[in-house]
């Protein structure tokens, strides 16, 4: 409590620093007008390509993204099933869709972002609450946060994605006045709830995580000294975060914040290194799908006179690694509320990531992006089950909650494919996700 009373002299001095500062949205894959150029800074990926000393030394991703259109929508059309994008990285993630515990149930996850369609046809259902404004106007952040969004809750129809987590209890907070929507979101949340940045600084001409700003990091601490799980994005410029010229700021020895720092990922087949433009440094904790991936918003895989219908396949950099890891982090809190456990703060979920994750690949040893989430894993450890009645043991009467949980019309437990939910499927789930307390 000790950084509130300090946080709040200072807030209308802070705010107005804040700004005069810098932020910007780190979008990829996309051109930026110039009118907007001097609030976000922000290059083109070919003006990053060309810049980078590391872009093709160290894996194969492509410099240039298709934006052909697959289906432009007419007023009658019926909008296709895009599920299937997502395939790879469901199964790069390691990510049991099977377990019903992780739907975001029973926690409050806060999007610090500049604005959202929240009118688009696969999120119009979802009630998304209002934390601290105001929103931007303009096409690229009402895009930005819409593809955000869908990552987390576009609806579970025939059409369109699949959001994470469309039970959690999710709010926007914007980017235009960053410390105080992280102050009255950390007022509004409790342990195991989660905060994550869709923003960054910038430094000079490179992108740094947002509490290079010392006020910013006394706002993320005092919501990690209230067991608030906190995600920040590094930024896409390539930056080496360990450089002296930072101030050691990024140093987890002298300077540690608690919050899980997030790099953007390029997967291919079995492949999964760095992104061609994702900063990196020893500082970094996780890395998530970042490069083209399939959301809500921009028009650029499925298009309509109705921007409602848009659908993109291009969206990356480490804004969508963050959106990953916010729906990650917030399931795994989900999984362990549902069993009785006690809520992980920002520390717990990062170690837990960070150690039951997967090498990430890389040709230069220097470039270091953290570990691959790896989610089945992680749950062995945060919400680990059979001990499904949380009891310490794995007994009978966990079978009758495993029967009753997983025996609906679909299947889901039939691990044997055997037509039925019984005790042999119970025996292939223990020996899968048999680790207890």
């Amino acid at each position: 409590m000790r950084y509130i009373g300090k946080l709040k002299q200072y807030t209308k001095e802070l705010i107005l620093k804040l700004k005069s500062e810098d932020f910007y949205f780190p979008y990829e894959h996309r051109n930026v007008s110039d009118s907007l150029k001097c609030y976000f800074s922000v290059d083109s990926l070919d003006q990053i390509t060309k810049n980078s000393q590391y872009i093709d030394s160290y894996h194969e991703e492509p410099t240039k993204v298709s934006t052909a259109v697959i289906m432009d929508l007419k007023e009658n059309d019926v909008t296709p099933d895009l599920t299937s994008y997502w395939a790879q990285i469901i199964k790069s993630l390691n990510y049991p869709l099977w377990r019903k515990d992780l739907s975001g149930s029973g926690i409050k996850v806060c999007i610090i972002d500049g604005n959202c369609n929240f009118l688009h046809e696969d999120l119009i259902w979802k009630h998304v609450g209002f934390i601290n404004g105001p929103m931007i106007d303009g096409d690229s952040y009402t895009d930005h946060g819409t593809e955000v969004l869908g990552i987390l809750a576009a609806q579970n129809n025939k059409f369109g994605i699949n959001g994470l987590c469309q039970d959690a209890e999710i709010s926007f907070a914007s980017t235009y006045n960053l410390l105080d929507s992280l102050l009255t979101a950390g007022d509004k949340l409790s342990k195991g709830d989660v905060i994550f940045f869709e923003c960054a600084l910038q430094f000079n001409n490179e992108h740094v995580p947002v509490e290079y700003a010392d006020y910013v990091y006394d706002g993320i601490k005092y919501c990690i000294d209230k067991g608030i799980i906190v995600i920040e994005p590094v930024g896409n410029t390539n930056t080496d975060l360990d450089d002296l010229k930072f101030g050691r700021k990024f140093d987890r020895n002298f300077r540690d914040s608690g919050a899980i720092f997030v790099a953007a990922a390029y997967i291919k087949d079995d492949y999964i290194g760095p992104s061609g433009i994702t900063s990196y440094g020893s500082r970094v904790d996780i890395c998530c799908p970042g490069v083209d991936i399939t959301t809500c918003g921009r028009g650029d895989l499925v298009n309509s006179t109705n921007k409602n219908r848009w659908y993109t396949s291009s969206f990356g950099g480490t804004s969508v690694a963050g959106a990953f890891a916010g729906a990650i982090a917030t399931n795994i809190s989900s999984a362990r509320k549902s069993l009785g456990r006690e809520p992980l703060n920002s520390l717990e979920m990062r170690n837990i990531l960070y150690v039951n994750g997967k090498n990430a690949n890389t040709k230069l040893p220097n470039i270091l992006v953290g570990k691959f989430t790896d989610v089945k894993e992680s749950l062995k450890v945060a919400a680990p089950i059979p001990d499904l009645d949380a009891d310490g043991v794995v007994t009978l009467q966990d079978f009758w909650i495993f029967q009753e949980y997983w025996s609906d019309s679909d299947l889901r437990g039939d691990f044997n494919d055997d037509k039925a939910v019984n005790i042999n499927d119970f025996f292939t789930f223990v020996t899968s996700f048999g680790k207890t307390y």
